[in-house]
């Protein structure tokens, strides 16, 4: 549903294939449920990802901060407000707030940074080649959640993850909500037993192909912070920071 201040909105029941032996909704989710927010926002501006390929372009997502203040938990309706904030040089911003749609309680913050490329080459487009307008919503994005760094000089290598098939979209590589499986998967064993995500932050610096291995590091910052990232054949392939609590 497209408000009047530019912003859009779909609601949600959590549903049990969605969570963990906990009965909370798992990052891959909350991360696939804002990816679907914003396609179904493009979708009723009639610009969705079908007809942005047709023209030869098509948004590939570069960075993503996750804020959980209250994990979404099994059979809970929830309320996914989307909107695009204002350009920041190449990048295109977008901000998505989960809400309950009970109580109103914010439960989850999400910002994006996207890159228009030309499915031609994969070369980055400027914005001003995007030939559409997007309203600008009136959500409080703040860029400042990007400025992180993995610190790549410390950690050891905990595993290897081979990209499969059932990881691919439709743009033929490994979808976005996929990194989030790939960090808690490898966080030490257990921990998501006694803990939860807090907070996650993943930089997108290769796609991932199939049947690609990705050698997994992890370096441990404290008992409840760790950095984890992904060394594919001929270049990294992610980067993340994980928050517990």
């Amino acid at each position: 549903m497209l408000n009047p201040e530019g912003t859009y909105a779909i609601t949600h029941r959590v549903e049990l294939a969605e969570c963990d032996p906990k009965d909370r909704m798992r990052l891959s989710w909350i991360m696939r449920l804002q990816q679907e927010a914003g396609e179904k926002q493009l979708l009723e501006l009639g610009i969705g990802h079908q007809k942005l390929w047709e023209e030869g372009m098509v948004f590939l997502l570069s960075k993503m901060a996750v804020q959980i203040l209250q994990t979404p938990r099994y059979l809970q309706e929830i309320v996914v407000e989307t909107c695009p904030l204002p350009v920041k040089g190449a990048a295109f911003q977008r901000e998505t707030v989960m809400t309950d749609r009970v109580t109103g309680r914010k439960l989850v913050q999400i910002y994006t940074s996207w890159m228009l490329v030309n499915t031609n080459d994969w070369k980055i487009l400027r914005p001003a080649a995007f030939p559409y307008p997007l309203i600008r919503g009136e959500m409080d994005g703040d860029p400042n959640l990007f400025k992180w760094k993995v610190d790549t000089q410390q950690g050891e290598v905990v595993g290897v993850r081979p990209i499969y098939y059932s990881d691919l979209d439709n743009n033929g590589h490994a979808n976005n909500a996929v990194y989030g499986d790939i960090a808690t998967d490898f966080l030490p064993k257990g921990i998501l037993l006694e803990k939860e995500v807090a907070a996650f932050w993943v930089h997108y610096q290769k796609e991932g192909a199939l049947g690609e291995e990705l050698t997994i590091h992890r370096a441990a910052i404290d008992e409840d912070h760790y950095d984890i990232w992904g060394e594919g054949p001929d270049s990294r392939c992610f980067e993340a920071k994980v928050a517990l609590r």
